[in-house]
């Protein structure tokens, strides 16, 4: 279901194929590990070792064989027990605190914690092979055009939005935008770190008891929604500070287009001397600059 549910429908968004790079080398050594039929190596160790829905999905934006998929991702039985025996090693902790269960949680939590690590660090050393090995392989591999010319359109976005959000370019409103955006994230920090905030939550917890009776918000003491509102102004002060960037980054390309124009074009029908347009002001700079404007406000 994540792969053909999910994975192929966001995978025809040019942004999801965009952030996850699928022109990239590194993508494209993933890509012909996946295509691997059977049981390799590699193809497990990416399949097991990976996140589970994010693999998933990125399976489905590849388009590749979803039977082949279920097969290579067959393997993860293995940790899944394991983790299984580690919740369930704690579950008895918790019900016993002086029992054999308490070594035997340490011993699968730590099993579980190792074994997912090693089939991880496995996929980034297959990955790294394949680039390396079948580098001519992957650089013959069509690149997604569409992917590419959005690229090439977000990063000259980025140069503009990183030009505007210069300290030097902001007004003294928006420093202090930015200043207390700040002031609050760090305030929030120290909050959490200086009081007790948050009740103390175990597998075992029952939220029917006090201190939580039955509502589970409770977990949040005093500071710590003090601590929460902070954090959302912040959050909140530096989204507003990026909506400002957009429309400043929009106003310029607006300005900007106008100034590429011809700065007197022709016109069809015939002109008389010493007559100018109703609207004209004699400048053609200032007339292009007015325009621009009456754009902007327009949208």
């Amino acid at each position: 279901m994540q792969q053909k549910l999910f994975g192929e429908i966001l995978g025809k968004s040019l942004w999801v194929r965009s952030t996850l790079g699928v022109n990239q080398p590194v993508m494209k050594a993933i890509n012909l590990i996946l295509q691997e039929p059977g049981l390799t190596p590699g193809k497990v160790a990416i399949l097991v070792g990976g996140p589970d829905w994010p693999t998933s999905v990125l399976t489905g934006v590849l388009k590749l064989n979803a039977a082949q998929m279920q097969l290579g991702t067959l393997p993860v039985l293995i940790p899944i027990a394991f983790i299984v025996l580690t919740g369930g090693a704690m579950l008895k902790t918790g019900e016993n605190p002086d029992s054999l269960w308490v070594p035997l949680s340490a011993v699968f939590m730590t099993l579980s914690g190792a074994m997912q690590v090693g089939i991880a660090l496995m996929a980034v050393k297959y990955t790294n092979q394949v680039t390396k090995d079948r580098a001519d392989e992957i650089a013959a591999m069509p690149n997604d055009a569409e992917v590419e010319a959005f690229d090439e359109s977000q990063k000259k976005d980025g140069e503009s939005k990183q030009a505007a959000m210069k300290w030097e370019e902001q007004s003294t409103l928006w420093r202090l935008v930015l200043v207390a955006s700040i002031v609050c994230i760090v305030i929030s920090g120290w909050i959490f770190k200086m009081f007790s905030c948050f009740e103390d939550v175990v597998l075992t917890t029952n939220i029917d008891k006090p201190p939580f009776n039955g509502r589970f918000l409770n977990v949040v003491k005093f500071y710590g929604w003090i601590g929460l509102v902070f954090q959302v102004t912040s959050w909140t002060l530096y989204y507003i500070f990026t909506l400002h960037i957009k429309m400043t980054v929009k106003a310029r390309t607006k300005l900007s287009r106008v100034d590429q124009q011809p700065a007197v074009e022709q016109s069809n029908e015939p002109t008389h001397v010493g007559t100018t347009p109703a609207n004209a002001s004699g400048d053609p700079f200032a007339d292009r600059a007015q325009s621009a404007v009456v754009e902007i406000q327009a949208e």
